[in-house]
């Protein structure tokens, strides 16, 4: 499953055209379905696991597939399901739809294949990503940056964190804060105390947060590798 959330960046392309699609696989939001997602397929040609027509030549031998967001049959909230095929399982997330059918074909005409590369690429993917990064809505006086170490440091409050299910970069941020909002206006689950805490952004290491005047000792990092979006609240949310 790591290596399916490691590889995300390559299958998982929210905004990309159908002309531009690369790889042997591409997962994107789609335009047409609310709450759903568009799967593009590069099947094998001539291959007698599959059935060919005339539409696999025009498209140059790919295939498109809806997947659809249904509630789990476990009560676990909503999962995502291949649209059209009761055969196929419904999953959690997409990193599970795609871990289980790069090692199962199931209602698909074949299995998916993750990019390959080595653990220097990633590492190299890493690195930029978080030396790239910058800080919006900070004074100038409550940020660090060290430019020999491109280490950064600041001062923030801390909210809370909760789950999102799907990767939606973006979108999971806009429904992870919305949740947060709601657990503050409850009265039987409301937020935490308030918590101030200090963020270090160090390259390949990752972010980590340390409750600030250390009255419950309290400290998280969140490692390259699981981070999928940074950014403020596209909805400007107070």
């Amino acid at each position: 499953m790591r290596q399916v959330l490691d590889t995300s960046k390559y299958w998982y392309l929210p905004g990309i055209s159908r002309p531009d699609e690369p790889g042997t696989f591409v997962i994107r939001n789609s335009n047409t379905y609310a709450d759903s997602f568009g799967l593009a397929l590069k099947i094998p040609p001539n291959s007698p696991r599959v059935i060919s027509n005339k539409e696999d030549i025009q498209s140059e031998w790919v295939r498109h597939f809806l997947i659809g967001t249904v509630p789990m049959h476990d009560g676990r909230g909503n999962g995502v399901h291949l649209r059209g095929f009761s055969s196929d399982p419904t999953f959690p997330s997409l990193a599970a739809f795609v871990h289980y059918h790069i090692h199962k074909q199931g209602a698909l005409p074949c299995t998916l294949r993750l990019p390959i590369f080595n653990n220097q690429t990633l590492y190299n993917q890493q690195r930029t990503t978080i030396n790239e990064q910058t800080v919006y809505g900070l004074e100038p006086s409550l940020q660090t940056i060290l430019p020999t170490t491109n280490t950064m440091s600041t001062d923030m409050l801390y909210l809370g964190s909760v789950e999102v299910d799907r990767l939606e970069n973006m979108n999971a941020a806009i429904r992870g804060i919305g949740k947060i909002i709601s657990l503050a206006q409850s009265y039987t689950d409301g937020l935490p105390k308030r918590c101030e805490v200090q963020i270090k952004v160090i390259p390949h290491e990752g972010i980590t947060f340390t409750e600030k005047y250390r009255r419950a000792v309290w400290r998280k990092t969140i490692k390259p590798n699981n981070l999928l979006w940074c950014g403020l609240d596209p909805e400007n949310r107070e």
